[in-house]
């Protein structure tokens, strides 16, 4: 009986050990982020083109604080390139070292797309209109109800200030921070051509 028990707790064991386990979530290898390693770093222009260069300096002053570096040195699946981003800072760079932290692909395009955040009331027709036409070229923004949310208009009211613009109504469009008074189409579709929106 002893041995039988114990062939039955040997067998237990073994089979066990041979079931497959959790995969081990593995984060990406470190980046070799010498400047002199003449990494590839992808940029959005202004225009909200990618930009590609090996040469940091080549870049504009206003696009180096989130850049994305590709150490070549480095095989896409050491850097598990499609779920993972290195975003550099080329404004901190130290003793030839690029700071830079490892981010999803996803929060990477949340970090570079464009921030809309428009404000509007519910009683206005032309909030109306900017949102429906908003809504039907598929472009993401946050609503703020000015008249609802007393928080949104006290965030209104200081980004006017910090613009050095006088509030006259709604809708207002903060655009990457730069304010729009109005729903001006033609304004919108020209920021539209250059991949601003």
């Amino acid at each position: 009986m002893n041995n039988f028990l114990f062939m039955l707790f040997f067998l237990i064991i073994f089979s066990c050990n041979n079931q497959k386990t959790a995969e081990i979530i593995t984060k990406p290898a470190n980046l070799n982020n010498s400047v002199s390693n003449k990494n590839l770093i992808f940029y959005y222009s202004q225009n909200n083109e990618i930009k590609v260069v090996t040469d940091y300096l080549k870049i504009p002053d206003e696009f180096k604080s989130s850049v994305m570096i590709v150490d070549k040195t480095l095989s896409p699946e050491q850097r598990m390139s499609n779920k993972y981003v290195y975003v550099g800072d080329l404004t901190k760079i130290e003793n030839d070292k690029i700071p830079y932290k490892i981010l999803t692909r996803k929060e990477y395009e949340n970090l570079t797309k464009p921030k809309i955040v428009v404000y509007t009331t519910k009683t206005c027709p032309v909030c109306k209109q900017l949102t429906e036409y908003l809504d039907s070229k598929k472009i993401e923004y946050t609503n703020v109800d000015v008249e609802e949310n007393y928080e949104g208009q006290k965030e209104l009211i200081i980004k006017a200030k910090q613009s050095d613009m006088s509030i006259q109504g709604v809708p207002v469009i903060d655009l990457n921070g730069k304010l729009i008074m109005g729903f001006d189409k033609d304004l919108i579709e020209q920021y539209l051509s250059k991949g601003m929106f």
